[in-house]
């Protein structure tokens, strides 16, 4: 029985996004616990946010073109003095293995999550729910390819919740 009750308390955590990481990585809503409770507050440029890779910002529905075997700066950039705390960006193609093309490069707010890196999918997330107004790590997608999408989740706040989402598509060639 206490086999039992630990397993399904591990269940439940797996689920939920804490101060210190994210909690999973499904793709669609990855949120639980107070998120799930509340809808999206929309698209990421609703909070004055940007997906950028490199010097690019990033347009929901439209590709952008990269070059593979590169290292690039990827980053959540406040363009309207917006902040947030919480965030994972998660690149997925398929069942392909994406789970070393994102990581945390030299910025002290991100670190690999691990929890993406466990099903085999590339994910950076928040180590502290501190106020953020721009996070970066490193893309490398090691060859060329087309069908990458970029799944980008930001918490603003968990009481109440209040969280942005946005689907990006990359190609590289």
């Amino acid at each position: 029985m206490q086999a039992i009750l630990v397993a399904f308390v591990f269940l439940l955590s797996s689920v939920v996004a804490y101060p210190t990481y994210t909690g999973g990585c499904k793709a669609g809503n990855p949120l639980g616990g107070p998120h799930i409770k509340a809808k999206t507050s929309g698209v990421l440029s609703a909070l004055g946010l940007q997906l950028r890779i490199g010097t690019k910002a990033l347009t929901p529905g439209k590709a952008l073109t990269v070059k593979p075997e590169t290292s690039l700066p990827i980053s959540i950039v406040s363009t309207g003095g917006k902040t947030f705390r919480g965030f994972q960006i998660r690149i997925s193609k398929g069942t392909t293995d994406t789970s070393t093309w994102l990581t945390a490069g030299t910025d002290s707010n991100v670190q690999v999550d691990s929890f993406c890196t466990m099903i085999k999918v590339g994910g950076i997330c928040h180590n502290s729910k501190s106020d953020k107004s721009s996070i970066a790590g490193t893309l490398t997608i090691p060859s060329a390819m087309t069908g990458i999408t970029i799944e980008v989740t930001i918490v603003v706040d968990d009481k109440p919740s209040v969280w942005y989402k946005s689907n990006y598509k990359l190609i590289a060639k």
